[in-house]
């Protein structure tokens, strides 16, 4: 019976093993995540202000005044933008909301 049980043992720790290697290997490849610095990161948005969509000449400025990759610079545009489209589309919710509850209920202001 305890042979069987340390059977059981080993073999559960295989099986987790091996489900967390399979877990890792999303990671194989990948780059580690990009940290910008509170400095770059107003940088970026005063471009971003300016410009939603800059070319590669722009991003190639950013990225050597900023010391990143340009690649990263293009990345970070692109979730800029849609965090921005993102944020239109929540308050258009709201917007419609409070006239929805407002038609609703007439006796409010």
């Amino acid at each position: 019976m305890r042979a069987q049980e340390d059977k059981n043992v080993v073999y559960n720790k295989r099986q987790c093993s091996a489900s967390y290697k399979r877990a890792l290997n999303w990671y194989i490849g990948r780059r580690p995540r990009t940290a910008f610095s509170g400095a770059q990161i107003e940088v970026l948005e005063s471009v971003f202000r300016v410009n939603p969509y800059p070319g590669i000449d722009v991003r190639e400025e950013l990225a050597c005044k900023l010391e990143l990759d340009e690649d990263r610079i293009q990345i970070w545009f692109q979730n800029r933008r849609a965090k921005l489209k993102r944020s239109h589309r929540e308050s258009r919710f709201l917007l419609v909301k409070k006239v929805f509850t407002a038609l609703q209920d007439p006796a409010e202001p």
